[in-house]
């Protein structure tokens, strides 16, 4: 009866040893296209593609691994990056570096920036005194914080830069209207 405990509670362990180590070290087959390397930048990129298209087994830091490494993957996926991390792949983000949480001299009612880095832009409630999640968020705004936002838009924003966006500066930046239009043309 203690010997199957014991084998019992080993293969447990052996098992989620061998689940640890999987996800430890994941890898995954990309495609490249012509001139992409991997890693990818800050760092000197080990391979490149020369070609069209290039599909390569790396491991979780993006280093080429050996190809019997990736034999049971179906097919390739292509190079996401999103080097800021703020959850907007750099191929659509059009604030590459943004910096969080935003820092303002007071987050005021009916002013949004995302205080806290949760990529979503706060605001204080109705009565001005809680700050809560409001319905802008990076994704919505191409990748660009506050401040990022106000570095597009003309003329003195001295009261945005120490309080938060406006309702009407973060609508016209997301439909691309007034000011805005033909932001990224």
């Amino acid at each position: 009866m203690k010997i199957q405990k014991l084998f019992i509670i080993l293969s447990g362990l052996m098992l989620l040893t061998l689940l640890c180590v999987n996800y430890l070290s994941a890898y995954q087959l990309l495609c490249l296209t012509r001139n992409q390397g991997v890693p990818p930048a800050p760092e000197s990129p080990v391979f490149t593609c020369n070609h069209d298209i290039c599909q390569i087994c790396v491991n979780d830091n993006f280093y080429p691994a050996n190809a019997n490494s990736c034999s049971n993957i179906a097919s390739c996926s292509p190079l996401i990056l999103d080097q800021d991390n703020d959850g907007v792949p750099d191929n659509q983000d059009k604030c590459l570096n943004t910096i969080l949480p935003e820092n303002f001299a007071k987050l005021e009612k009916n002013h949004y920036g995302d205080i806290d880095g949760d990529k979503i832009f706060e605001t204080l409630t109705n009565k001005g005194k809680v700050i809560k999640d409001s319905q802008y968020n990076l994704t919505s705004t191409y990748g660009c914080s506050c401040k990022q936002i106000l570095e597009f838009k003309p003329g003195k924003n001295k009261n945005e830069e120490k309080f938060g966006c406006k309702k009407e500066t973060l609508d016209k930046f997301i439909k691309q209207i007034g000011w805005a239009k033909n932001l990224f043309n």
